[in-house]
């Protein structure tokens, strides 16, 4: 009997199932159609979003591309100026030497001219001459404290 029971639960249970899933409605081919123009529709319309981002993209890299080329035509002014201000700063400080050592070369010019005259009026002078008033002077010193101090201050005594 349990079996006989449970059977019969089996039963009305399965057909209650069976009873819950309905039956789709039948779809004509117009309907697939018209479903499917919709949906080709709806992708070209993505796509031509799609298109129009990229292109904005584009722009945009275009735009950034022509700031860097500003940027780098600014930094490329910016380092020849300061290139030629650093080579007019060098210019004149080479210049200004110049001019100044001028008249010192020409003052040691001078002296070295004078000194060739005085070396060739040294060289006039006798050694023997020298010694003897080296000698004189000696003997002045003897006599003189005045002259004996200048000879010493001079170690020639």
């Amino acid at each position: 009997m349990k079996s006989i029971a449970m059977a019969l639960m089996l039963i009305l249970i399965a057909s209650s199932i069976c009873s819950g899933v309905e039956p789709a409605p039948r779809i004509t081919d117009r309907e697939i159609v018209e479903r499917l123009t919709k949906l080709e529709e709806g992708q070209k319309a993505i796509l031509r979003e799609m298109d129009n981002r990229f292109e904005s993209i584009d722009n945009r890299f275009e735009s950034i591309d022509k700031r860097f080329d500003q940027l780098i035509n600014v930094l490329i002014a910016i380092i020849s100026a300061f290139a030629g201000i650093v080579t007019v700063t060098i210019g004149f400080a080479i210049w200004d030497r110049r001019t100044m050592i001028r008249p010192f070369e020409t003052k040691v010019r001078s002296m070295e001219r004078h000194l060739e005259e005085v070396a060739g009026r040294a060289k006039s002078f006798d050694e023997d001459k020298v010694n003897r008033i080296l000698g004189a002077m000696k003997k002045l010193a003897v006599q003189n404290t005045e002259v004996a101090d200048a000879l010493r201050s001079f170690n020639l005594l």
